[in-house]
């Protein structure tokens, strides 16, 4: 086509040149020669125009006897395609809608590193969702407006002579065209706002939920590490007791006077020091216990925390994302219905 333009600006020059010579009549200027550049540019231009016509005649037939069975075919595929998107969504939310009876006191299971894993792969799942559908309406609007720009450009007149023959219109294009129209009408007025608006809160509160979940794994984190703690300390508790009452306990067979000298000796000065090492280490037992049981009570307000969190997430967020869902499969399916049914005459 582009080739046919240049063609077609080279043919009107030179034949500007042939007119303006028989008009002026130069003598030094070649008339023969300016027709012959002439009749070779208009020979080119009509090898050209006969070349796009022919590609013209190929591109509308290929248009009217394949493209607008597959277009309408995608249409009708499209349709169903969103038909049972809604079916399915409705199904979800009923199910989801079932959720509404469960308590945040049914489990007080702590959670796990499993869980968080998959709180988080749920969050990364819901945003991935939520893009991928954003971009599914934009492509699908831009595929059927692209379309429709080049339907346009196909129904412009061709040629007015191909082999002698008059062009004629193609009634399948023009109703083809009005198909593609009414298809990218019907998408521009359906939108998604509200169902990206309901995703993106879900995924908002399961992300939440996440931070709920790492605060829960970092207490229980304190409490294990204070509880070896306290293990430890009980331990050599129980070594310093058994040291001190074996150093204390004099043997069998001493004497009373005996057993008073070895008391008011080096050995009772001794026992003394370990009597003080484990009411010492008593108090730091004490201590660590209290920590362990602060540490264990911020722990169980960390589950009931997540766990209010999560049904909370699943009894508000959730039916909400399948309820939108289904009335944005159901719009579409709606539009489409309308499209595909004045649509049935273009074959």
């Amino acid at each position: 086509m582009q080739a046919r333009e240049r063609l077609q600006v080279q043919h009107d020059k030179k034949k500007a040149e042939l007119s303006d010579q028989e008009y002026s009549r130069k003598i030094d200027v070649d008339v023969l020669k300016l027709k012959a550049a002439w009749e070779k540019a208009r020979a080119q231009l009509t090898t050209a125009s006969q070349a796009v016509a022919a590609t013209s005649a190929s591109i509308a037939e290929l248009r009217d006897t394949h493209l607008a069975r597959q277009l309408l075919g995608l249409c009708h595929a499209t349709l169903d395609m969103w038909r049972a998107m809604r079916q399915h969504h409705e199904a979800q939310g009923l199910i989801a809608q079932q959720l509404r009876g469960l308590s945040s006191r049914t489990s007080m299971d702590p959670t796990t590193e499993i869980h968080h894993e998959t709180t988080r792969a749920l969050e990364v799942a819901m945003s991935s969702w939520c893009a991928a559908l954003g971009h599914l309406a934009k492509h699908q609007r831009d595929y059927v407006h692209a379309l429709h720009g080049w339907r346009k450009l196909t129904l412009q007149e061709a040629p007015a002579v191909v082999d002698g023959a008059e062009a004629v219109a193609s009634p399948v294009a023009a109703e083809l065209a009005a198909f593609v129209e009414r298809w990218g009408q019907a998408l521009d007025r359906v939108h998604c706002a509200d169902v990206l608006k309901s995703i993106k809160s879900f995924a908002g509160a399961v992300r939440s939920l996440y931070g709920l979940q790492s605060d829960e794994l970092r207490v229980a984190r304190r409490v294990s590490q204070y509880s070896r703690e306290l293990d430890r300390k009980s331990r050599m508790l129980r070594q310093v007791e058994k040291s001190y009452y074996d150093s204390y306990v004099p043997p069998m067979g001493l004497s009373l006077w005996h057993r008073g000298m070895r008391h008011w000796g080096d050995d009772g000065m001794h026992a003394r020091d370990a009597s003080n090492e484990v009411a010492q280490r008593r108090d730091e037992i004490a201590a660590c216990r209290r920590t362990v049981e602060d540490e264990m009570r911020k722990h169980a307000k960390a589950i009931d925390a997540t766990r209010s969190a999560a049904v909370t997430c699943v009894q508000g967020k959730l039916p909400a994302v399948f309820q939108s869902m289904a009335v944005f499969s159901a719009s579409l399916a709606h539009a489409l219905e309308a499209v595909c049914r004045h649509g049935t005459h273009v074959q």
